[in-house]
């Protein structure tokens, strides 16, 4: 009887380990492309320079990348986003006052050995899409989906 059990328990565990795996496999089918994310830059003093803001909202955009697969090297990538700017104002969706966080950025496709802008992307500017920096970080990746949909569809 414990035989038994023990293969009926090994065969479960297969199963389950099986259905993780081909899960897995289709996620990976899901993949939008390759994206390279990277904060904007200013210049000061004819220096370039990389605002530490911008740059914390790239972060939050790696660790909400969507459907995408992040690259360190802009060469790899097939889509590029640009974080041009982050901002927070007061608005009252239901007669409470909140702050919202918006992002805005740039995002281009492959083109040849350069890039062509196809969208300006920003998180919407409605209740729970810009609570915090990462809510909002993740709403502008949620565009940039939409964006390379559209641009597919084309």
């Amino acid at each position: 009887m414990k035989e038994g059990l023990r293969l009926g328990l090994i065969a479960a565990a297969l199963v389950v380990l099986c259905a993780g795996y081909q899960s897995y496999d289709l996620r990976a089918a899901e993949k939008l492309g390759k994206l390279f994310l990277k904060a904007g830059t200013a210049m000061l003093d004819g220096k370039e320079v990389i605002d530490s803001q911008l740059q914390d909202t790239v972060k939050d955009m790696k660790a909400r990348r969507g459907n995408f697969i992040l690259v360190d090297d802009e060469a790899q990538a097939d889509f590029l986003l640009v974080v041009l700017t982050r901002s927070s104002s007061m608005m009252s969706p239901a007669g409470t006052p909140i702050n919202h966080r918006t992002i805005t950025a740039s995002f281009s496709v492959r083109d040849g050995s350069g890039w062509k802008p196809i969208c300006k992307l920003a998180n919407p500017e409605k209740a729970f899409s810009g609570d915090s920096w990462g809510i909002a970080a993740g709403a502008v990746i949620k565009e940039a989906e939409k964006c390379v949909a559209a641009y597919k569809a084309k």
